[in-house]
């Protein structure tokens, strides 16, 4: 009865459009059309060696140079990480070193060390048999590539692109198509033909580009295209990144080899994918489909990439994928501090970063910002910084004019409240057109001068069997939980049912957003600006035996308890009550990077049952609050 309860939810809640793009899937699974659609074989010779034009050569690594000699310290940066790839260490999600040698084996979990079978179809292959596949596909995603790329172009020195077209190789002979683990995803088979497009063309020149490697890099690109080509609509069917990420590789596929004779069909059925998914996945409010700002990030550079390729051979893209990636470009700009580049690390955070093109690492946006800026918007950009350099490899040039602070505002998931040191963030949630990853409404990140003080704990791991639904769950938000439960009920690993929205409230004329739960429980949280911090209002009511309220504090702050304050050398927190509550600081956890945990401060506040007003003042210091 459960199941049948279930799949009546999933069917109202998703709808038939994705239970037919599903059974189909299934269908063709279960037959083996798969397998006959994308059949296992060996590489062969490409049908076509011609290549179009891409968006930077190597004649033009004098200017890069030029560019990364302006940007102290960045050119060491580039170097010594790509000499630990040349010895065999390997960063994982820019954030884990981990010592693979020369030859990486390929099909192998490098955190559990379970391995996959390595001839087997894709489609016979589980997503949870191997631990967390994405600590596989990782590798597999050739960031690598993009490593050694910068370092060859900063010094010209050919160890680098020596170690790129070694492990390529040995890639190519490990990884047939359609066989094992890597051919799986369409999306990980997208982002690895990306980043081998910049290595194709930025090492031409190079003694280790001969033409065998050449004619194979070729004959990635035709197979990679062919395997999206035909499953693309599995990609489609979820309505996130996956549908974006392979409709662009399918069209730039079409593009890179015109001569070939499905060029055409690529890019006919990607720019159609392009357009559908840019104009049904982005709101009007510029906001993406996934309600978290790393995919939002990966769509992005998914459409810039794009827009480099049609750039540099002359081909306009249609108005509106301009038109919506404008309105991305303008939405992320609420959220990036230019301070630092950093965003609050709400809902799904998997650690992607498809064009790591900058220095500054996973957690910096600025790049990603200032070329949607500069491919997107008519006239914004930010100022000069480390984030130009990817400017220079999507052959873009920085616009003069300066894409100012941005204010405080509303974007379609959150209230935005701004001081001169402070920023404040709540969770809004007035509809649902795509499923929830997070059950996170109300939540509030708070950031001082750039950094994050009062933070989202992030995602860790999305098959970790004690781990991962923990990180998704209201428990790990800041916001309230009644009777420990969720707010919205867990169906499966991926998926929330009964979806809570949020509605407005007048209260003073403060922002003021409030929801209920299936068990009549409110909660309403209003947002008060004063002139050295925050007021955040909570008011609750319901048949509640338990309620919580937990705020989250950054891990890269001590924090002491001193009784009546919370204090840290960002913001200090007080918390007013209209009768008894216990409050403490303990222990909790958070995760900046995927497949990392970090130990930090969570303040507890247990609410007395006839509780039903607290106030936490967030406050700066007086010595921070008297600077400004």
């Amino acid at each position: 009865m459960k199941r049948i309860k279930n799949l009546y939810q999933i069917l109202r809640l998703l709808g038939w459009e994705w239970a037919f793009f599903r059974l189909r899937y299934a269908f063709r699974k279960k037959t083996g059309a798969l397998k006959r659609r994308a059949p296992c074989k060996s590489w062969t010779q490409p049908e076509s060696e011609k290549v179009s034009q891409f968006f930077f050569s190597p004649s033009d690594y004098l200017e890069y140079r030029t560019l990364i000699a302006n940007c102290l310290g960045e050119r060491s940066n580039i170097l010594s990480e790509a000499d630990d790839v040349c010895d065999g260490q390997f960063r994982f999600y820019q954030s884990f070193d981990v010592s693979l040698g020369d030859s990486p084996d390929w099909h192998k979990n490098p955190v559990t060390g379970e391995q996959v079978p390595a001839k087997e179809h894709w489609s016979a292959l589980g997503d949870f048999a191997f631990g967390d596949i994405k600590h596989i596909w990782e590798l597999s995603r050739f960031p690598w590539a993009f490593t050694l790329l910068r370092a060859y172009a900063a010094t010209g020195d050919e160890k680098y692109s020596e170690r790129f077209w070694t492990l390529f190789d040995n890639w190519i002979e490990s990884n047939p198509p359609n066989h094992g683990v890597n051919w799986k995803c369409g999306q990980e088979i997208a982002f690895r033909a990306m980043a081998c497009s910049f290595a194709f063309f930025g090492f031409e020149g190079s003694s280790f580009l001969t033409t065998e490697r050449r004619l194979r890099c070729i004959s990635l690109f035709e197979e990679s295209a062919r395997r999206i080509f035909a499953n693309i609509d599995y990609a489609i069917s979820q309505n996130n990144n996956h549908g974006v990420s392979e409709a662009v590789l399918l069209w730039g596929i079409g593009v890179i080899l015109p001569d070939h004779s499905e060029a055409d069909r690529w890019r006919r059925q990607g720019m159609f994918w392009m357009k559908h998914q840019a104009q049904t996945l982005i709101d009007p409010n510029g906001a993406f489909s996934q309600h978290s700002l790393n995919y939002h990030r990966v769509m992005l550079d998914a459409y810039q990439w794009a827009f480099a390729l049609a750039r540099a051979n002359s081909i306009q893209l249609p108005a509106c994928i301009f038109r919506q990636c404008s309105k991305a470009a303008s939405y992320l700009r609420a959220y990036v501090q230019l301070e630092t580049g950093l965003v609050p690390v709400w809902g799904a955070n998997d650690g992607a970063h498809i064009l790591p093109l900058q220095s500054g690492g996973y957690s910096d946006f600025r790049g990603c910002l200032q070329a949607s800026l500069v491919s997107f918007t008519a006239e914004q950009s930010l100022g000069s910084g480390i984030w130009d350099e990817r400017l220079f490899w999507l052959g873009l040039s920085r616009r003069p004019k300066i894409c100012l602070d941005a204010p405080s505002e509303e974007t379609s998931d959150h209230v935005i409240i701004k001081n001169s040191s402070a920023s404040l963030y709540l969770r809004l949630a007035g509809s649902w057109q795509f499923r929830p990853s997070h059950a996170d409404l109300l939540h509030v990140d708070i950031f001082v001068e750039g950094s994050p003080v009062v933070v989202d704990t992030g995602s860790y791991s999305y098959n970790d069997p004690k781990w991962s639904t923990k990180f998704s769950s209201t428990g790990f938000h800041n916001t309230i939980t009644f009777d420990g439960r969720d707010q919205f009920p867990r169906i499966s690993r991926f998926l929330f049912g009964d979806w809570r929205t949020t509605i407005r409230v007048a209260s003073e004329g403060l922002p003021t957003l409030s929801y209920e739960d299936a068990y009549s429980c409110n909660h309403t949280r209003s947002i008060k600006l004063v002139p050295n911090g925050f007021d955040v209002i909570d008011r609750v009511s319901g048949p509640s035996q338990a309620k919580v309220l937990r705020w989250h504090l950054s891990g890269d702050l001590e924090w002491k308890n001193t009784g009546a304050t919370i204090e840290s050398s960002k913001m200090n927190i007080h918390i007013e009550a209209s009768s008894e509550f216990e409050i403490s600081l303990e222990s909790g956890w958070a995760s900046k990077f995927y497949g990392v945990r970090s130990e930090i401060r969570v303040l507890t506040c247990v609410i007395a049952e006839n509780t039903d007003q607290l106030i936490t003042k967030f406050r700066l210091p007086y010595s921070m609050n008297r600077s400004n």
